[in-house]
């Protein structure tokens, strides 16, 4: 099976800002890839994806995707900014189950010294709009 490239991941996402490399700009061996995105604040996080076999008979993988450094993330609707108390989005049905929860949340992953690759734009620029949440339309994306 094909694991999932960059490029395929950042198809899922508004904009790919970083990805974590190698000196040489080569893809880590390991079970995770680190990217650096531009979300929408409006919609809930996405939970992953799956990533179609080569082979018919074969089945597909599904790809989660984790999160670092998230807050108040409500785990009823997925939307960030409030709690499960307050949503004002998921049912009040208590069968109801988002699929979110305390999973989609990133476990600490010792960082390594290795350089991010920077993508598209530079990284300040995107942070700059980020840390200028005022309620404009800038407010509407985070990048994650």
């Amino acid at each position: 099976m094909e694991w999932p490239s960059p490029t395929m991941i950042s198809l899922r996402f508004q904009k790919l800002l970083a990805i974590e490399t190698n000196s040489n700009g080569i893809m880590l061996d390991r079970s995770l890839l680190r990217v650096r995105v531009e979300i929408n604040l409006n919609l809930p996080l996405p939970q992953g994806f799956w990533l179609r076999a080569q082979l018919a008979a074969t089945k597909g993988l599904w790809i989660s995707y984790k999160y670092e450094k998230l807050s108040d993330l409500c785990f009823a609707c997925g939307r960030l900014g409030h709690d499960n108390r307050s949503c004002r989005f998921a049912p009040r049905n208590s069968s109801f189950d988002s699929g979110y929860g305390p999973n989609i949340k990133a476990s600490t992953v010792r960082r390594s010294h290795i350089p991010i690759e920077v993508i598209r734009q530079e990284v300040d620029e995107a942070e700059k709009r980020v840390t200028g949440l005022g309620g404009g339309a800038e407010s509407q994306w985070w990048s994650v």
